[in-house]
């Protein structure tokens, strides 16, 4: 932790916390600066304790200060590059979905009480699982994007999958009756 006094007289602090560097001037909440020492160190301390709360994003990582919507245009962009049109079609739909929820809100300030609320507003939407699920992922990148997924990861977990789809064993009366049917068919060569 380091406080120092810039050309100039205003105050800057530079810390590191959680691994991430932060290198940022000292302000009041009117964004005015101070020349006093004691003043300054208050600031800082304020200033360490909203960082870990998760409200100060760090100076080295642009991304994670834009807004959600932003985020996710410049993500589907990036990823361009990289996916066929298909897929990037299925990531920005997804994406519309996040971005009406979260609209403006930086990523930085993306709480997983924030994705809490997401999840049970989709739930009570009667969306399925599967798709909540396909729209975290595209959460879930967007924020790894931004290195700060990791600050949600243990709280935030897919839903439940479905698992009554797994097949089953044909009863007698069906496999005769898929046997009639095949032979009745002239494509079905193989069934039968």
């Amino acid at each position: 932790m380091s406080l120092w006094k810039r050309s100039g007289g205003q105050y800057w602090t530079d810390f590191v916390l959680d691994g991430e560097r932060f290198r940022l001037p000292l302000k009041r909440k009117d964004g005015t600066t101070t020349k006093d020492e004691r003043e300054a160190k208050r600031l800082e301390k304020d200033l360490i304790t909203e960082a870990s709360k998760g409200n100060v994003a760090s100076s080295q990582d642009e991304f994670s200060r834009l807004g959600f919507k932003k985020a996710a245009d410049q993500y589907i962009e990036e990823i361009e590059l990289r996916l066929q049109s298909n897929s990037v079609t299925s990531e920005g739909d997804r994406a519309e979905r996040l971005k009406a929820h979260f609209k403006n809100r930086p990523l930085f300030k993306i709480r997983a009480t924030n994705v809490r609320k997401y999840m049970t507003k989709r739930k009570r939407q009667g969306k399925s699982n599967r798709t909540i699920n396909m729209e975290l992922g595209v959460l879930r990148r967007i924020m790894k994007r931004a290195k700060l997924w990791h600050r949600l990861a243990d709280e935030i977990k897919p839903l439940p999958g479905r698992h009554d789809e797994v097949g089953r064993a044909l009863r007698s009366e069906e496999k005769l009756r898929l046997l009639k049917t095949a032979s009745e068919k002239p494509d079905w060569m193989r069934a039968r």
